[in-house]
């Protein structure tokens, strides 16, 4: 295995507290029903948001509407918003890590939702710089190989030269099947761990 040179760091679920899992967990909280079901319709819709099949406010209203929600959309947004906070040992390490090796934040948020994020959270910006790729820009799917071979070919660096975190799966599987080396982010503890074994590697 060659060694590392590029960390791929995802944004919510592991640069930030929060996302679409603790959304539909404080829905569910609130109004009822399983948070699962929630987390699959919300995270359905925002995922076709991202590739722009819809808007982020039609994909909102949808949520509202599939279980009849007694919400606007600014409020829904408030409480996905709301949850939000800088995950600090993630960063700490990303600052540390950016001493040796190439860091890159990769998102699929829409250009409203990625503009809020760089607006409220300065650490963004501070910590990565310029190394970011939202791939709604690019009109692409977060998880998919066109996604990894633009990466690739940005920071000139093979698959097998990549460690990839996010705390999806299927964000991972075909970064993965190209030869990626992905983790799963569980918890910081975990990630540190399971990183640490790859840059040793």
């Amino acid at each position: 295995m060659k060694s590392i040179k590029l960390i791929i760091f995802d944004v919510y679920g592991v640069l930030l507290n929060g996302g679409y899992p603790d959304t539909s967990r404080a829905i569910s909280n609130k109004y009822g029903g399983n948070w699962r079901k929630i987390y699959k319709v919300l995270y359905g819709d925002f995922n076709k948001a991202a590739t722009r099949e819809i808007s982020q406010k039609e994909a909102w209203q949808k949520s509202i509407d599939f279980f009849k929600l007694p919400l606007s959309v600014e409020q829904i947004k408030s409480i996905h918003y709301g949850l939000m906070s800088p995950n600090k040992p993630v960063f700490k390490l990303a600052d540390k890590l950016k001493r040796n090796h190439k860091i890159l934040l990769l998102s699929k948020n829409t250009r409203e939702q990625f503009s809020y994020l760089i607006e409220h959270e300065p650490i963004i910006k501070k910590t990565f710089r310029k190394n970011v790729i939202n791939t709604w820009e690019y009109k692409l799917p977060k998880a998919s190989k066109k996604t990894m071979e633009l990466i690739c070919k940005k920071f000139g660096v093979s698959p097998d030269e990549i460690a990839y975190v996010d705390d999806q799966n299927d964000n991972l599987e075909e970064a993965k099947e190209m030869g990626v080396n992905t983790i799963l982010y569980k918890n910081f503890r975990q990630f540190e761990k399971d990183l640490g074994k790859l840059i040793i590697a």
